[in-house]
């Protein structure tokens, strides 16, 4: 489907796991950049690390933070 997403930004929240994971994936798949934020540092730090890995279906480009 196309959702003429190519060359937006989005933001997820609540991406690192479930509904909000696969949100950030399907956005990406449309050629969204997304920013992903999550509570949990620790789902969201593994989230990243699988996003990171090469694939050709993968085009996550990550970095890591925190906002207090």
């Amino acid at each position: 489907m196309d959702y003429q997403l190519k060359g937006k930004l989005c933001f997820v929240t609540a991406g690192a796991n479930g509904i909000g994971a696969a949100i950030a994936d399907t956005l990406t798949a449309e050629g969204a950049s997304v920013i992903v934020a999550d509570q949990d540092a620790v789902a969201l730090d593994s989230k990243r690390r699988a996003w990171r890995t090469p694939s050709p279906l993968n085009k996550f480009q990550t970095s890591s933070g925190s906002v207090r």
